[in-house]
């Protein structure tokens, strides 16, 4: 670790060093001070100071105050956490660990909505949307969230309105000038009898988008287009019906439906091939393209998203005296067809050499184009039951029992299309034409996962929490090999596999035609895991020591081309073995806050996704494979001072050191020096998305102003070491250190009834770079290529405005 850059970063936080501004809990414990939130990390209810586990949460006052609508905006007040959409799927990295883009296995990052598990990214769009609270647990579950938790878990709990709350609605507008944002919110909420009902709708519009189009084909010639890309358009509703059947028995009822679309490429290249002088043209990530892109697909697909989802869960709890039985059913289901061009170059064929990939050229088509795109279609249902009692927790001993068992099918169209443009004024004869290679795949799996935890009391202030969970997934994966066709601009078939015959095998790549190919396995684990929790100074602190082991099932890659080796796309199981120990304290009559964990995480058969360039073939190819040994360890620390009753300052840290400690066989980017078997070996190096430290620190302030006037305002600094993002560790896509900051100043009357408020994200415009992948194209019949990098918003200064009636 650099040592001076650990110890500035932690001076900082020391100073002043929690995720955003203090936690106002809508269903808060006052202790004294500062307030809590409770939250459900061990099945319980408890708070996160009682919770033996390094945990965060914010509730959902906090995520609309601070205009937090996403995942990828959280993770910038989280250390040790990174998240970010890309191509094909979202990642979530939790302290350096996370499986990458792929989108046949399940994040390492376990994802709960409504105590439902959602193994896709796709499944939700907006989770945070009429959000109760939010908590994210780092390090390895291993017993009661561990389905493939071996980085983490994300706990999200939508609002509800309970049987006899009073009847509300609640309006909500912003509005951003710069990118022209629009979004409105409305939540309303009643009593009928025994019900309790709650309706949520959004519906959000962006008519420019964060990415400016310069262009290397002119709208006039249809090719492609000018302007801001990535606008999008988005609604989102919830009903939410919460029955009081008896008075030990609750039914809660809520469906959720999504309805998404983006416009426009999803990324920027920011490193491309120097055609001229050799090497790479480097860009700064600035939020701008030099391409437009082309849709070569017959059925008219241009770059962009479209996605429909639709969720459902169904919850009953059951007091049996002072012991409980719940259950959580729940279905989910979506649809997503996306499409990105992948290789945008215009080739003068007066001129085919040299070429500057990525200048614009001029409001003129060229004399020919030589593009390539792809896409993506996906469908996905998935169905799951857990059954879980509790006995009296105020026992000596006291357990929680349950069952986990779940279904789910995805199948997948994973195309690419590259083609010729010849300008018919310069030469009318050759017809313009395509080629499509399609891969079709089909993934069905099957989980039955019991699990136990037991809790015995020593004495008044020690504990002994021991469990374990099993799980059984059964994968079977079928694709049918890839078939080509070609094509002329205007959709006619020119040829199809049969007319031709099969391709050769190209090592990685495509082979047409050919029989569907099916493979399966069962693959069982146990996770194991005891923790040590002492309460001291009246239950004001605990310490805690924690060692478990956690599983991520193996599976197979959908990402990855039909190939001649199918033993390719499976994956081994991954497993996490953590040691953690923490401290939690509150002092001054709980005005301060501190806790502290320092944890150790050794990992066997890490999954990791990348995108490499394969000799004998032009172009990159997803990559899964399993790392030897990878270890993940560090120091997370968090401060929350409440200095007066209207100020609060405070802020977190983490410093982590994340390596490949046994990684012979890794993926190589296009800058690496292969072996001899093509691989590279990464044994030493840093994983992905590990900075060696990162945090915030912020100040929160509410004043009375006159007789019935509240002012608040907060800022918020986030900051973060260097650190890669891709599975190959490219250089060309590194982000470097940055510091970004968030503000909001708010005025509201002193019964909450109205409140409007500016806030401004990313004001110091730091372009982040989420995820990013390597397109490199370097052989004798394409020129071009380069990094393409998913980076977060730009600076957005948005007007909200609240109303309750």
């Amino acid at each position: 670790m650099k040592i001076n850059k650990i110890t500035a970063a932690l001076s900082v936080a020391l100073l002043g060093t929690a995720i955003s501004a203090p936690t106002y809990a809508a269903e808060g414990e006052k202790i004294s001070g500062l307030e809590v939130i409770q939250v459900t990390a061990t099945k319980r209810t408890t708070t996160t100071q009682q919770t033996p586990l390094t945990i965060e949460a914010m509730t959902g006052e906090e995520l609309a105050r601070e205009n937090i609508a996403g995942l990828s905006e959280l993770s910038a007040r989280i250390p040790s956490v990174q998240i970010g959409e890309g191509l094909t799927a979202g990642s979530i990295n939790v302290r350096g660990m996370g499986s990458g883009q792929e989108r046949g296995f399940e994040q390492s990052v376990a994802m709960f909505i409504d105590e439902v598990y959602m193994p896709r990214s796709r499944q939700y769009r907006a989770p945070f949307f009429d959000a109760e609270r939010v908590e994210v647990m780092r390090g390895p579950q291993a017993v009661l969230f561990g389905l493939n938790a071996t980085a983490g878990t994300i706990q999200v709990h939508s609002a509800s309105t309970a049987p006899g709350d009073d009847s509300f609605v609640k309006l909500t507008g912003t509005y951003e000038a710069e990118y022209e944002k629009v979004r409105t919110d409305v939540v309303a909420g009643t009593t009928i009898g025994d019900f309790g009902v709650r309706i949520a709708y959004r519906h959000s519009d962006q008519d420019k988008g964060y990415y400016e189009n310069e262009g290397l084909m002119s709208k006039e010639d249809g090719y492609g287009a000018y302007g801001n890309e990535n606008t999008n358009t988005e609604d989102l509703v919830r009903a939410t019906v919460v029955w009081d059947a008896s008075s030990d028995f609750t039914l809660t009822a809520k469906v959720n439906y999504i309805d998404a679309e983006e416009s426009g490429e999803q990324g920027e290249f920011i490193a491309y091939p120097d055609m001229v002088n050799g090497g790479y043209i480097e860009e700064d990530a600035d939020w701008t393209r030099s391409f437009s892109g082309v849709s070569l697909d017959k059925t008219g697909r241009s770059p962009g998203l479209v996605q429909e989802a639709l969720n459902f869960s169904l919850k009953g709890d059951y007091q049996l005296g002072n012991d409980s039985l719940s259950f959580v059913i729940g279905q989910s289901s979506f649809e997503m067809d996306q499409a990105v061009t992948t290789l945008p170059i215009a080739v003068p064929t007066s001129t085919v050499f040299p070429i500057l990939v990525g200048v614009p050229y001029p409001d003129v088509l060229p004399d020919a184009g030589l593009l390539a795109s792809s896409f993506v279609k996906e469908t996905y249902d998935q169905s799951s039951v857990e059954v879980k009692y509790s006995s009296d927790y105020t026992k000596d001993f006291s357990y929680i029992v349950g069952l986990y068992v779940a279904s789910s099918e995805l199948t997948s169209e994973f195309g690419t299309i590259s083609g010729t443009l010849f300008n018919a004024a310069v030469d009318p004869s050759p017809a313009t034409w395509y080629g499509e290679s399609v891969l079709e795949s089909q993934l069905d799996s099957t989980t039955l996962s019991p699990f136990f935890s037991g809790t015995y009391n020593i004495n008044d202030d020690l504990r002994v929490i021991a469990g374990v969970r099993y799980s059984s997934e059964d994968k079977e994966f079928e694709y049918a090999r890839q078939y080509c066709n070609d094509y002329t601009f205007d959709g006619s078939l020119l040829s199809t596999v049969e007319d031709r015959g099969l391709m050769p095998d190209m090592p990685g790549g495509p082979v047409c035609g050919g029989p569907d190919v099916k493979l399966g396995d069962t693959f069982t684990n146990v996770m194991p895991e005891l923790i040590v929790q002492w309460d001291m100074n009246n239950d004001n602190s605990i310490g805690y020591a924690k060692i478990g082991q956690s599983v991520k099932a193996g599976g197979y890659s959908m990402s990855r081309p039909a190939s001649g080796n199918d033993d390719d796309r499976k994956l081994d199981e991954e497993v996490a073995t953590a040691v953690e120990l923490g401290l939690k304290s509150r002092l001054f009559d709980g005005n301060l806050e501190i806790n502290v964990a320092a944890f150790r995480t050794e990992f066997e058969d890490l999954q990791l996704n990348a995108f490499v360039t394969v000799e004998g073939n032009d172009i990159p190819q997803a990559q899964a494979t399993n790392a030897g040994e990878a270890v993940s360890q560090g120091v997370e620390i968090e401060l929350n001072y409440l200095m007066t009753d209207w100020l609060v300052v405070g802020g977190s840290i983490g410093l982590l050191d994340s390596t490949f400690e046994n990684f012979a066989n890794g993926p190589c980017n296009s800058l690496s020096t292969p072996q001899e078997d093509g691989t590279c070996d990464l044994s030493g190096e840093s994983t992905p998305f590990a900075p060696e430290y990162s945090g915030s620190i912020y100040a929160d302030l509410e004043i009375a102003v006159g007789d019935n006037l509240m002012f608040s305002s907060g800022v918020t600094m986030s900051f973060s070491d260097s650190y890669f993002t891709d599975g190959t560790l490219n250089p060309l896509g590194e982000q470097d250190s940055y510091q970004r900051f968030d503000a909001r100043i708010a005025l509201s009357d002193d019964d909450d009834v109205w409140s409007v408020a500016i806030i401004g994200n990313n004001l110091s415009d730091e372009a982040v770079i989420n995820l990013s992948q390597e397109l490199p194209v370097g052989g004798p019949t394409i020129v071009g290529g380069g990094t393409t990098a998913y980076i977060s918003a730009p600076k957005t200064v948005t007007l909200q405005g609240t109303y309750n009636f």
